[in-house]
């Protein structure tokens, strides 16, 4: 490089998720083609088997229809973990060209599909169906999703007792999965417009009120026609079919941003949440399960609930000293640390919540003590 000479182009992607080449080469941040890379497949797999788990010890059966939140800067950044988990939920998997091009999507048989449980005992489980409430535009991407989804509604020798998709189609005869905004426009949800801005402070109401605008915004599904083309189109009973009937939300954290850090997670995750909670308890059901996966650390993937992971950043961030001391002492630093509180209440309102009485109090206490300057180091 340093003559002037021609550098090979190499992947610098994460390598804590993808397949990437250190050094000696021109790098590039990421290849879309190759995603999901096998090291994201092997990761997804972990992700579905943990979820599968959890879900499996709390009700001693399986999800019938779970849901993930996509979006394109989070598939970039971890080779297609997201991609991944759609697949394999479905029971697929990529197939890849020996340079790590994705070129297809396979069918893993039934009989193959196994999920060791947190009692260690290994047992067989059936294709789950999954939709996706997704800001991503890629065809190859799309692509996938929905060969995995067309394969698992055509899977031969199997019915509604090991094949949710064929339940569901059954019931619904339509496999619209992958859902998100009318086109390739950067907008939220609404969620995060909403509830900074309402009047409204009856928590019933507003649940219902930000239900009508989630859905106005993201009942789209998107689609490919005969020539590859994405077709968007308003499925609005696709959707609130899909939101009254789901098992599980779940979403990755695989940078340092976390649920109090961005008005993205309680647009996305608690619209969605929110929406299907509401949809179902109007038909006498269950609120959905809720998981967070922190991916960050590849030797120890950890899951929290909705609830729990708004407890652990109240407590690890909003009253940890360690934290707030460094960002209450300039006007900026307060600003990011009063944008968190935001994000906590509005995280809150999204899960339909009443605030933890023990939490509350500490977090009255501890503003006021920043405001009076006491044990502020």
């Amino acid at each position: 490089a340093l003559n002037g000479n021609y550098v090979k182009a190499g992947l610098f992607a994460d390598p804590s998720y993808g397949d990437s080449i250190p050094t000696g080469y021109d790098g590039y941040a990421s290849d879309p083609t190759r995603m999901p890379s096998i090291a994201a497949y092997d990761s997804a797999v972990r992700i579905v088997d943990m979820l599968l788990a959890d879900y499996y010890d709390e009700h001693g059966k399986w999800p019938e229809l779970t849901s993930l939140i996509m979006w394109g800067t989070e598939v970039s950044r971890t080779e297609g973990i997201g991609i991944a988990e759609f697949l394999y939920l479905l029971g697929c998997k990529p197939v890849w060209a020996d340079n790590g091009k994705v070129v297809g999507v396979e069918m893993i048989p039934i009989d193959d599909l196994n999920v060791t449980l947190n009692d260690g005992s290994v047992v067989k489980r059936p294709r789950v169906d999954v939709f996706v409430s997704m800001v991503i535009n890629n065809k190859d991407w799309i692509t996938w999703m929905l060969t995995a989804l067309d394969f698992a509604a055509n899977a031969t020798g199997e019915d509604e007792s090991n094949n949710y998709v064929i339940k569901h189609y059954k019931e619904n005869p339509t496999l619209d999965r992958l859902f998100g905004l009318p086109g390739n426009v950067l907008e939220g949800t609404g969620m995060s417009n909403l509830i900074p801005n309402t009047a409204d402070w009856n928590i019933d109401t507003v649940n219902e009120y930000a239900t009508d605008i989630y859905l106005s915004r993201v009942s789209y599904s998107w689609t490919l026609d005969d020539k590859g083309n994405v077709v968007v189109k308003n499925q609005k009973d696709a959707y609130e079919y899909l939101l009254k009937k789901v098992d599980v939300i779940s979403q990755n954290f695989d940078s340092t941003w976390r649920l109090f850090d961005s008005d993205d997670y309680y647009d996305w995750f608690g619209g969605l949440y929110n929406a299907a909670t509401v949809l179902k308890q109007k038909e006498g059901l269950e609120k959905p399960d809720t998981a967070f996966f922190d991916i960050r650390n590849k030797n120890k993937y950890v899951s929290r609930t909705y609830n729990e992971e708004i407890e652990f950043e109240v407590r690890s961030m909003l009253l940890n000293p360690q934290y707030y001391n460094a960002l209450v002492k300039t006007p900026a630093g307060m600003n990011s640390y009063a944008s968190k509180f935001e994000h906590f209440y509005a995280s809150t309102i999204m899960g339909g919540e009443k605030l933890n009485k023990q939490l509350g109090d500490q977090l009255a206490k501890t503003i006021r003590d920043i405001n009076a300057g006491v044990n502020i180091s």
